[in-house]
């Protein structure tokens, strides 16, 4: 090995303990980051939101996208417990259904539709998660993150009160889309306030709280649902979203962001995109749940498998040729490494919530089963 080549081996990277103070950095244009069109010798051109992180205006401001906001990290130790109550909410929330909707289905007269209890949650969170992302760089990340809370406390309110499955399953879609905001906001918070080196440690700490929540929901959901009823899982959760709407709307102070029209922030967001992808995944979920509970050649099955197929191609079309600014742009989501990540994310989720959600209901259905024979004897 040449001395030359053993100087590029021990050369520090970015996330490296050896990296020192260093000057901006050459952008360069491949990186997925802005488009090509967009850099002029090095330069990003000037956005309307004066605060995006994620879309620098100069080689100056692309560097603090490294080192964070120091102002916030000094109050990270206030600022975090109060960020990770929308993500223990939202994470529990996934699962405190798990081991009573049984019992739901039986309550509402409803049981072949307790698929949608949580099909209708996901479905909307998954749903509004990106558009999240570009709404917080438009309208700043306390106001996304303070309406998301307003939504998902909104929607567990209604979850609580609701007299019939269909209004159930319309509360828990409502809850959904506060409940995508909770997480992907904080997550883009974090990487705001904190130096690229340490995001990894300030997502793990994150990701523990997720896990201690969708650890917690399911037990928790039947326990409430065997002695105080099902309803009070929903509810329970209204003053704890009070508790996370009071002290982030106190707590959390960010940089002050240009002030321009809402109307013009309006026109900004995606909403055709956000539509057609709402619409390509509810008719694909519909299609395989009248598959299933109905049959697979009935019209409203085949209808909606035909919708479906050209939904997504239509919104594919839309966020590569039609949006301004896309909030799945194409260079992001066929990116190679990245598309693999989803298609790892996508199998993993399946068999994982499919394991999650249907084997709890089988239990329930073999022991109310054995419970039946035994009165019969």
């Amino acid at each position: 090995m040449t001395t030359e080549d053993e100087n590029d081996r021990r050369q520090a990277t970015e996330t490296s303990p050896l990296l020192g103070k260093q000057g901006p950095k050459p952008i360069d244009p491949s990186d997925g980051i802005v488009p090509d069109s967009a850099v002029t010798n090095g330069v990003i051109p000037e956005g309307e939101d004066g605060g995006d992180l994620e879309r620098q205006t100069s080689l100056e401001e692309r560097q603090k996208q490294y080192e964070g906001q120091p102002e916030m990290r000094k109050k990270m130790k206030v600022i975090f417990p109060a960020l990770t109550i929308g993500v223990l909410l939202s994470a529990a929330d996934q699962t405190i259904i798990v081991s009573s909707y049984g019992k739901i289905g039986s309550e509402l007269k409803a049981l072949n539709n307790v698929s949608w209890i949580a099909t209708a949650y996901f479905l909307t969170l998954t749903s509004f998660q990106p558009l999240y992302g570009k709404m917080s760089d438009i309208f700043g990340r306390k106001s996304c993150l303070l309406f998301a809370y307003l939504v998902f406390g909104l929607g567990c309110l209604a979850c609580g009160l609701a007299q019939n499955m269909n209004q159930l399953i319309a509360a828990r879609a409502f809850a959904g889309i506060g409940g995508g905001g909770m997480t992907t906001v904080v997550s883009i918070l974090m990487s705001d306030a904190v130096p690229l080196r340490e995001r990894g440690k300030w997502q793990g700490y994150v990701n523990i709280i997720y896990a201690t929540g969708a650890g917690t929901g399911a037990p928790l959901g039947g326990i409430l649902a065997d002695s105080i009823g099902w309803r009070w899982a929903f509810l329970g959760q209204v003053p704890l979203c009070v508790l996370a709407f009071v002290v982030v709307g106190s707590v959390l102070k960010l940089p002050k962001r240009e002030q321009t029209d809402w109307k013009q922030k309006l026109r900004r967001i995606d909403f055709l995109g956000a539509a057609i992808l709402i619409c390509a995944v509810f008719t694909l979920l519909l299609a395989l749940d009248r598959g299933n509970n109905v049959s697979w050649k009935a019209n409203i099955t085949i209808i909606s498998i035909s919708l479906s197929i050209p939904l997504f191609i239509l919104f594919v079309f839309v966020e590569m040729k039609v949006a301004s600014e896309p909030f799945a742009p194409g260079h992001i989501i066929f990116n190679r490494s990245l598309f693999a990540c989803y298609l790892c994310n996508f199998f993993s989720f399946s068999g994982w919530l499919a394991a999650l959600f249907y084997i709890p209901l089988y239990f329930q259905a073999v022991d109310g089963l054995t419970a039946t024979q035994a009165g019969v004897r």
